[in-house]
C-alpha cells in the first residue's frame, strides 16, 4: 500500500527549502503589509527584513508557550491510530 521504506533526504535540499519557505512568508507579510496599511492607516511601508521581524514577534507573543500540540497529532501515538 504505502511505501514506509526509508528515503534518503538531502541535507542541502531542505535548508534551500526552509530558506525559500522564510523569504516567502517574509515576502507575502512585505507585500500585504505595505498594499494595505498605508492605505488604511497612513503608516510606512516596511522592507523584507522588517517584515521577517514581524513574523517573528507575532510567533513570540501569539504562542501560547505550550508546545507544538494542535489536534491529534499532538500526542505521542498519533501514529497507531
Amino acid at each position: 500500500m504505502f511505501y514506509t521504506g526509508n528515503r534518503k533526504r538531502n541535507p542541502a535540499l531542505i535548508a534551500l527549502f526552509i530558506i525559500a519557505a522564510v523569504i516567502g512568508f517574509g515576502l507575502v507579510t512585505m507585500l500585504l503589509w505595505n498594499w494595505l496599511v498605508p492605505a488604511l492607516f497612513s503608516g510606512p511601508e516596511i522592507s523584507i527584513l522588517q517584515a521577517l521581524g514581524i513574523l517573528v514577534l507575532s510567533k513570540i507573543l501569539l504562542s501560547s508557550g505550550r508546545g507544538h500540540h494542535w489536534g491529534r497529532w499532538g500526542h505521542p501515538g498519533w501514529r497507531e491510530e
